[in-house]
């Protein structure tokens, strides 16, 4: 069996289209369009197995993506894969810049400030037009942690850390949706 960790989920099959296995897709991506890119889609199985699937086609209907995978022909065969989620395997992701980071590699990082105290992990990132947010879950509550090179001093993935300084009104920064 492959190792799980070695994929990242990037959809879920929501609903068929038309008669000839086409369906839509729930994108996990910054844009539907970014699934054309990959030519191999896996789904792990509820027994343990692995199943991999080569797209045929790629087209989008309004805000949606449509697949089509190869083997996949029918409304029927589609109907049984809905609700499943879609992997990649790392290896079909694009090479990053310096100072670039996926998301999935920032969650459950643990974050401390420059005066050494720990402030909690990473939890989520709420990606918005100026700069992404680090939403960082400690003991003291949750702490919003905007992405700038002020404020994010070092991230080493290998130690699973990121070093931040809090300027000042940051410390009292927290999410209230919750």
């Amino acid at each position: 069996m492959r190792d799980k960790s070695d994929f990242i989920e990037i959809a879920t099959i929501t609903k068929p289209v038309g008669l000839r296995g086409e369906f839509k897709v729930l994108s996990f991506t910054r844009s539907p369009q970014e699934l054309e890119r990959y030519r191999s889609f896996y789904m792990f199985r509820t027994d343990g197995s692995v199943n991999e699937y080569r797209l045929d086609r790629f087209r989008m209907q309004s805000n949606s993506a449509v697949l089509k995978f190869s083997g996949i022909d029918r409304r029927e065969e589609v109907e049984l894969l809905q609700g499943e989620n879609l992997h990649i395997h790392t290896d079909q992701l694009p090479i990053l810049e310096e100072d670039e980071y996926r998301i999935c590699d920032l969650i459950g990082l643990t974050v401390i400030s420059d005066q050494g105290d720990e402030l909690g992990s990473v939890v989520d990132v709420m990606e918005l037009s100026g700069n992404d947010i680090y939403v960082v879950k400690g003991r003291d509550g949750e702490l919003l942690i905007p992405a700038i090179s002020d404020v994010i001093l070092n991230i080493d993935l290998d130690k699973r850390l990121i070093t931040v300084h809090l300027i000042e009104g940051l410390k009292g920064l927290t999410n209230s949706t919750e």
